[in-house]
């Protein structure tokens, strides 16, 4: 057990984000807009071949939203369905009391083996943006340790953000100052850059490398939406604040003072709200197991 705990604190350490109030907050926002920019929640392609009875799990469920959602939108049409969403940490995770019947949150490492009670019972894995917890070699792992919970035939649906092609912020609004947008957009890739770089293309090959079928690559742009580019903008532009803190925290060379780090951000706030926006890669990469 001691060795357990030690291993779970040493990932807890290893992601570059704070699990405190506002970054729950952050995160719950951030999923509605990432609903509506892809269209779905889960990608039709799976939602088609799910039994009345479909057991799903979620993958650092966070604060659960996901699932929570999910229960949410299918309680008419799936009533069936179950959920059960694995996190490192409980620290986000709900209530209990507001939590429904159908969905129960346990807490996991998804870089070491699941427990036996939970290999082949899930007709359907999600997981999304996990990349900031993840280093070049765990995409392959983690991707094999998902695998041991799927039925024969189910499916495994990973999005992540790329922004590597570009992160760049642009203007929808003549004359609006995008200053202080691409200055975040190249501070977070320089204080994550181990991170990101080659994430999406390292999931999608660790889903060919685990030996899954079907595998497709899904993706859409942050302003495929108009009307979402700004609160698009500020929801993961906010990272750029929880990450900065943790360089901080964590004495990166790199870093900003917190002094610093809190005035781009309230003007990289100004500058979406008048008419400035950050663009990006959202990829979700579905598989199915044999």
């Amino acid at each position: 057990m001691e060795n357990l705990d030690a291993s779970l604190d040493a990932s807890r350490k290893n992601y570059l984000l704070n699990r405190d109030s506002y970054e729950s907050r952050r995160l719950i926002e951030q999923h509605h807009v990432w609903v509506k920019n892809q269209g779905y929640r889960v990608h039709p392609t799976i939602e088609a071949t799910l039994p009345p009875n479909a057991r799903i799990a979620d993958i650092a469920t966070g604060t659960g939203i996901w699932t929570l959602d999910l229960s949410h939108s299918t309680k008419d049409t799936h009533p069936s369905w179950t959920f059960d969403g694995f996190d490192i940490s409980s620290a986000q995770f709900p209530s209990q009391d507001s939590v429904p019947s159908n969905v129960h949150l346990h807490i996991a490492d998804v870089k070491r083996p699941f427990p036996a009670e939970f290999h082949g019972q899930f007709d359907m894995i999600h997981a999304r943006l996990l990349l900031l917890a993840m280093d070049s070699m765990d995409w392959i792992l983690v991707v094999n340790n998902m695998k041991t919970l799927l039925k024969p035939g189910g499916w495994i649906q990973w999005a992540e953000i790329d922004l590597e092609p570009m992160h760049t912020a642009l203007r929808d609004k003549l004359g609006a100052s995008t200053e202080y947008l691409q200055k975040g957009c190249d501070k977070l890739w320089e204080l994550c850059r181990h991170r990101l770089s080659g994430a999406c293309k390292n999931l999608f090959n660790a889903f060919k490398g685990a030996g899954l079928n079907d595998v497709v690559l899904d993706p859409v742009t942050s302003d495929r939406l108009p009307e979402l580019r700004e609160i698009s903008t500020k929801v993961e532009m906010r990272v750029v604040l929880g990450v900065g803190k943790q360089a901080i925290q964590n004495g990166a060379e790199a870093a900003w003072s917190l002094e610093e780090l809190e005035y781009v951000v309230a003007q990289m706030e100004k500058e979406a709200e008048n008419g400035a926006y950050v663009v990006f890669y959202i990829k979700t990469v579905i598989g199915r197991k044999s």
